[in-house]
């Protein structure tokens, strides 16, 4: 089919020529020149537009059709054409639910050419074909057919001739089959196991060499350097700051000493006196500069077994200070000795025990102290000999 319409279109072109006026090549390329100018062809381009198209073209709308979301571009995926087309096939075979025309017509078109490609016959045209032959001859050399086309043609006349008019439509059909095809990409390297390979040489040499960098002072050795000179003089003056402190000395309370009590005895019944144990008497003391305090308690006992225990509290009820004393036949002072760094009243209990049941007693005294101490003040005043220079020495 296709090399029929190849024969046709040269026919005409060669009728086209012979009909014609005698023209030179290079008088038909300038008429073909000025027939394309653009003052020529402007208005055919101004022509086109949305009226013209509206009353022209049967169908025409600025809307398009639902199969323009399958194009998305230069790089579309064909998968997208292959899913509308397959859609498109399965709708049009059980017939159309649209009433529209257009879509009616566009179905059956889609069904014959479904039809045209199941009943189509095979190998209608094989390469052995007179067509085919004969197509592969003008091919080789169309000049024996048509003759030489950019010649100069004369004895040309123009004779009309009636025929009746003909119609023929031509058809064909033409399609491209899918098949998977494989190629190999990129370089295939074939090593001879026989050819002696080598590593490209390179020859080079290795050079000492010195180079110079920064700034290179040449030294003149007769001429006369001095050095900068500055108008300004550079003198060095001492000056003093002097401080004088002045001490307010603290106070610190006296030492304070109290008498808590006198003689008390062990309870024995009527034992006499001379084989009784008892208490003389309980003197309390504390020195505020040395934060401590002491107890002396005097006492006699007679019996081995006999003793007295005395402890000390002080203001907050803590135990700071405990002592036993014990002796036979023994007249004696000792000491309990106690920090006093709180000022407050103090506490001290004595407890006594004769060595038999109901030979017990005890006795509690109260002592208050004072053992604030005021520290000292410091006052520092400055005599400043730096005045004078600083303000000669400022900018």
């Amino acid at each position: 089919m296709r090399i029929q319409r190849l024969l046709l279109s040269l026919a005409m072109a060669v009728s086209t020529v012979a009909g014609a006026q005698t023209m030179s090549s290079m008088d038909a390329f300038n008429a073909g020149k000025l027939s394309g100018d653009q003052s020529h062809t402007q208005g055919m381009f101004n022509n086109i537009n949305t009226t013209s198209g509206t009353n022209n073209v049967s169908g025409f709308s600025t809307t398009p059709p639902s199969q323009s979301s399958y194009w998305g571009g230069q790089n579309t995926i064909l998968n997208n054409l292959y899913t509308g087309g397959s859609g498109k096939i399965a709708e049009c075979q059980g017939g159309t639910s649209s009433t529209n025309l257009a879509d009616q017509q566009h179905c059956q078109a889609v069904n014959a050419i479904m039809s045209t490609n199941a009943n189509m016959p095979s190998n209608l045209i094989t390469n052995s074909d007179p067509l085919v032959l004969q197509g592969k001859v003008v091919t080789a050399n169309p000049e024996s057919i048509a003759g030489a086309i950019d010649g100069n043609y004369s004895n040309c006349t123009t004779s009309t001739k009636p025929s009746n008019p003909d119609f023929t439509m031509q058809t064909c059909d033409d399609w491209s089959k899918n098949e998977a095809q494989s190629c190999t990409m990129g370089q295939e390297v074939t090593v001879d196991p026989d050819f002696i390979y080598r590593c490209s040489e390179t020859l080079s040499t290795i050079n000492n060499g010195t180079c110079s960098y920064g700034a290179v002072v040449q030294v003149s050795t007769s001429y006369n350097y001095q050095c900068t000179k500055s108008p300004y003089e550079e003198k060095i003056y001492n000056c003093n700051r002097t401080s004088s402190i002045t001490v307010a000395p603290g106070t610190t309370p006296a030492y304070q000493a109290y008498s808590l009590g006198g003689r008390w005895d062990i309870p024995y019944g009527r034992l006499p006196n001379e084989y009784r144990s008892y208490a003389i008497s309980t003197t309390m003391s504390i020195n505020p500069s040395t934060y401590s305090g002491s107890v002396a308690f005097a006492y006699r006992t007679y019996f081995c077994y006999s003793y007295f225990d005395v402890y000390v509290y002080d203001p907050s009820g803590a135990q700071i200070g405990y002592k036993r004393f014990t002796g036979c036949d023994t007249t004696t002072t000792g000491y309990v000795n106690f920090p006093a760094t709180t000022s407050g009243t103090y506490r001290v209990h004595e407890v006594a025990w004769g060595g038999c049941t109901g030979c017990d007693a005890t006795k509690t005294y109260y002592a208050t102290f004072d053992v604030a101490v005021t520290p000292p003040t410091y006052a520092v005043t400055w005599a400043d000999g730096c005045a004078t220079l600083e303000s000669r020495a400022a900018p």
